[in-house]
C-alpha cells in the first residue's frame, strides 16, 4: 500500500468577492491588505516566513481564479500530487503551459 502524501493547499482572496470564491479543498489566504505590486507573491512570502514548512508535506498556493481559467479543483491537484513519483518535489499547475 501507498503512503498517501500530505497536501495543504491555499487559495488567496483579495477582497470580498474572491474570499467568497474559495473552493472546497482550500484553505483561505489572505492579501486583502497586501501590497498590490506583488500580486499572489506576498501572501506566499508571508506564509512560508510565519510557519513551518515540513520536507513531508506538499504545499500549493493558487489563484482564486483557479477553477475558471483551468478547470482544476483541488481534488484534481491532490490526484495529481499524490502520482508524482518521490524523486520528485515541485508540481506545477498552469492555464498557459506553452
Amino acid at each position: 500500500m501507498v503512503d498517501q502524501k500530505n497536501v495543504k493547499l491555499f487559495q488567496i482572496f483579495y477582497d470580498s468577492e474572491t474570499a467568497s470564491q474559495i473552493q472546497s479543498g482550500f484553505e483561505p489566504l489572505n492579501n486583502i491588505d497586501g501590497p498590490a505590486d506583488f500580486f499572489e507573491i506576498y501572501p506566499i512570502f508571508k506564509y512560508l516566513k510565519s510557519n513551518e514548512i515540513s520536507d513531508d508535506k506538499w504545499f500549493g498556493f493558487f489563484s482564486p481564479k483557479l477553477q475558471e481559467k483551468t478547470q482544476i479543483t483541488s481534488e484534481d491537484v491532490c490526484q495529481e500530487i499524490q502520482e508524482i513519483d518521490e524523486q520528485y518535489d515541485v508540481c506545477s499547475f498552469s492555464a498557459h503551459w506553452s
